[in-house]
């Protein structure tokens, strides 16, 4: 199972960067620039297997870290390595988001350096280690990773992301209890994070029976926010991955609200085979 490849909107946020476009600071007319000017590129240049990396493309309307995270979200993720570089001074910040670059080419080793050099910097920087957490979540170094993810939380204990990765990474470890609660927690902060980890977060998984667990959970949590249409959506793809616990979801009180709904009686008589 693995936790949070970042897209862009979540890289975006992530960084802590303000977007308006793609998450990046800038006008609707400069992002439209942008867009012609990557693409007029050739295909070729946006292979991240070549041995050496295209040229980053220029955008003297933008920021040098603007541009350099703009070429993370257009995945030129070689390019935006090479734009990092260029950036003086180098700061925890920037190195995080070069890590996170690295990350996104399954180059773990270059990212993990990236992120241990960027907490030199500063070690108050929350990102560097819930991403670091990552890192170890990829190794199946648990214990390791849960000490990264804690260590961000206690910096920086709004981060619904911080909160959902922990929730995950109980999961795999099958702490059901304690993932129900980090994602509690996570969805004190965002409403919306379960929509990210469930559609981004786990791209792919090594137990079926991990992606039931974390959607019943999700489940769990809508319900008791009265958010009975999304509580009824991450039931039904619990029960498509195979979760057929019929006692428990008529015994579950957090599912009392739901009964006499059709979704919930069709999702009984489907547990029931």
């Amino acid at each position: 199972m693995k936790i949070h490849k970042i897209h862009a909107m979540q890289f975006a946020r992530w960084a802590g960067v303000s977007l308006l476009f793609l998450g990046l600071g800038i006008t609707e007319s400069r992002a439209g620039t942008a867009h012609r000017m990557l693409a007029a590129e050739d295909a070729s240049q946006q292979q991240t297997q070549i041995s050496k990396p295209a040229p980053a493309p220029e955008f003297p309307q933008l920021s040098a870290e603007a541009a350099a995270d703009l070429l993370v979200a257009h995945h030129r993720y070689l390019a935006a390595i090479t734009a990092y570089d260029k950036i003086e001074p180098v700061t925890a910040r920037i190195l995080d988001k070069k890590g996170i670059a690295y990350e996104h080419m399954f180059m773990d080793a270059d990212a993990k350096n990236s992120f241990q050099r960027a907490m030199k910097l500063d070690n108050k920087f929350a990102p560097i280690y819930n991403n670091l957490g990552t890192i170890y979540y990829h190794e199946r170094d648990y214990k390791r990773a849960e000490r990264y993810y804690k260590r961000a939380i206690h910096l920086d204990g709004k981060a619904a992301s911080f909160y959902g990765n922990l929730g995950t990474l109980y999961v795999a470890r099958k702490k059901f209890h304690d993932a129900a609660e980090a994602y509690q927690r996570a969805f004190m902060i965002d409403s919306n994070v379960f929509q990210d980890i469930a559609e981004n977060g786990i791209a792919e998984s090594d137990s079926v029976q991990d992606l039931q667990a974390m959607n019943y959970c999700f489940a769990q949590i809508y319900a008791q926010a009265g958010m009975n249409d999304l509580a009824i959506r991450y039931l039904q793809k619990a029960v498509s991955q195979g979760f057929h616990d019929k006692n428990r979801l008529e015994q579950d009180q957090q599912f009392a609200g739901l009964r006499a709904m059709p979704e919930f009686q069709n999702l009984l008589y489907v547990a029931r085979k």
